[in-house]
């Protein structure tokens, strides 16, 4: 993980250099087949530590192993814990769980700003009556509105991705939903 996100790192506005790489691994959490994505990175200490060689690979799934230095080269202490200087680290210290990292105000850097459209890729699938219900809550003229992550998904399989698309180009650019887009989920809905 470290090693891709170092090699896909992008210069951020604020002048530092951040990794634009995240780690997406999907589970099934019930009996029922509901499945969840969980979201990671490495620490920027740890992509840092890879980048430069300190390590010398996994021990196991759940170790790196600090790199011994050859005879004329320095690798750095590694200081874990209460332990003092180690030769292993569990990964797990560098883990960053994604949705625990992100910042309390975003700043308008989340592109989605509903949350309330059933979700997809569940045992009770998704109806034109929730579509109803979702725009019985929220204005369909407002482009705002279709800024909903899996409303956007259920939309992508009535219509077509093209028009999911532009839709979201619309909402981005605070531009007004086309009437036509309008009768259409009307139909629909």
């Amino acid at each position: 993980m470290a090693r891709l996100q170092e090699e896909n790192c992008i210069t951020h506005p604020s002048g530092a250099r951040v990794s634009k790489f995240v780690t997406v691994r999907g589970h099934v959490v019930s009996i029922k087949g509901e499945t969840a994505l969980d979201t990671s990175m490495v620490s920027d200490q740890c992509q840092a530590l890879v980048r430069d060689g300190v390590f010398s690979g996994i021990k196991d799934k759940s170790t790196l192993a600090v790199r011994k230095p050859d005879k004329n080269d320095v690798v750095p202490s590694v200081i874990y814990g209460k332990s003092g200087e180690v030769s292993e680290v569990p990964i797990d210290y560098f883990i960053v769980n994604i949705s625990h990292g992100a910042p309390i105000d975003n700043q308008g850097f989340n592109v989605l700003q509903f949350f309330d459209f059933p979700k997809e890729n569940r045992q009770i699938a998704q109806t034109n009556a929730d579509l109803k219900k979702y725009f019985a809550k929220h204005n369909k003229k407002d482009p705002k509105s279709y800024l909903n992550f899996h409303l956007l998904l259920y939309l992508a399989k009535m219509l077509d991705v093209g028009t999911v698309v532009s839709l979201i180009e619309t909402a981005l650019n605070d531009k007004p939903i086309l009437e036509g887009v309008v009768e259409i989920v009307n139909s629909i809905a």
